[in-house]
């Protein structure tokens, strides 16, 4: 709860002012409410559109269909309310007659009068649509791998992070949990990003890194025109690492492919290479899809799928909808959160913090 303050020339002033704060503020939340219910909405469709089998054609029973028709049911229940989430507890009254007017009206809203107040409310209000933390993630996927991925605030340009103590640790305990004791040879583990912020990247690394110390690996990042990737020596002209072919890597036993876009269908040349590698070749293939999350439905159904969840980042309808899209075959889907490293300090300041 906050306050909200005005003051004026006269009592009326005040109470005008006050009143015209709240009226204001409640507005500007119903159109982002709506603006959110709109955008998730869209989100659900064009993923049914992607899974939807070709016309005359019928489709097997799918799980993923039934959880986003049950989502977009809820979403236009949530799209006919009108509803601000703002509730005014006490009505404006002139507080200490005989000192300059000023007027206090407790609501959950902010102060017109002070924008700072009223954009802390709005980041306050935007949280409880973000992801928070590994409860959340619980809900949207089959299994959320711990522990979270902390982030530093380099962590795209840092060259070799994964080498780290703390990191080397987070690598393995990942990997123990994705492999669960099987042998990784000839597996596809498909990284992808709920958003371009989830740092889809770093999590695939660490996965690849902590693969590649037990079976030879391969870590294929997609549409990495551009972007060269830190385990790769730099090469001394400037020349980016050619694509469609393997790369060796700053680390024994794994090396790098790059494909510098999502591949149109299953059977595109660069592909077709890059899955006979574990087909064939024995080695693990780690993807990095990051945002570019329809890649996934070129995979095999053996292939196992993992979504990166970033905390503070990523929308959670979003993110529902895009993990029923995501899913592979029969194959659990997997979690992991990410958290900038200093969203982590401020919780472990915050005894009360909680995920939920």
């Amino acid at each position: 709860m906050a306050q909200v303050a005005a003051t004026g020339p006269t009592d009326t002033e005040a109470l005008r002012l006050a009143r015209t704060a709240v009226d204001v503020y409640t507005e500007r939340r119903r159109d982002a409410f709506r603006a959110s219910v709109e955008g998730s909405l869209a989100s659900v469709d064009r993923t049914l559109r992607d899974i939807a089998p070709p016309p005359g054609e019928d489709a097997p029973p799918d799980a993923r269909v039934d959880r986003l028709e049950a989502l977009r049911t809820d979403l236009l229940l949530l799209a006919n309310r009108d509803d601000s989430g703002v509730q005014v507890l006490e009505p404006p009254v002139v507080d200490r007659p005989g000192l300059p007017s000023w007027v206090l009206g407790t609501v959950l809203g902010a102060a017109l009068g002070g924008l700072v107040a009223l954009g802390a409310l709005e980041l306050h209000r935007s949280r409880r649509r973000t992801l928070v933390g590994a409860a959340q993630a619980a809900a949207i996927t089959d299994r959320v791998l711990h522990p979270e991925v902390r982030l530093p605030a380099d962590w795209r340009t840092r060259t070799l992070q994964v080498l780290r103590a703390n990191d080397r640790e987070t690598a393995r305990l990942l990997v123990a949990q994705i492999a669960r004791r099987r042998p990784m040879g000839g597996h596809v583990v498909a990284v992808a990003g709920a958003s371009a912020g989830s740092a889809s990247r770093a999590v695939a690394t660490m996965i690849a890194v902590g693969l590649a110390r037990q079976t030879p690996t391969v870590l294929a990042e997609i549409n990495a025109a551009g972007s060269p990737h830190p385990l790769v020596p730099a090469d001394p002209l400037g020349v980016p690492p050619p694509a469609g072919r393997r790369i060796p890597t700053q680390m024994d036993g794994l090396e790098m492919f790059r494909l510098d876009r999502p591949p149109p269908t299953a059977e595109d040349e660069a592909w077709t290479v890059l899955l006979d590698l574990a087909r064939s070749g024995g080695r693990c293939v780690v993807i990095d899809a990051g945002p570019a999350s329809e890649v996934l439905r070129l995979l095999p159904a053996t292939s196992e799928p993992v979504l990166v969840l970033g905390a503070g980042v990523d929308d959670v309808a979003r993110a529902t909808a895009l993990a029923a899209a995501v899913r592979i075959g029969t194959a659990p889907l997997l979690g992991v959160v990410t958290r900038q490293a200093w969203q982590a300090r401020l919780r472990r300041r915050t005894p009360a913090a909680v995920d939920g």
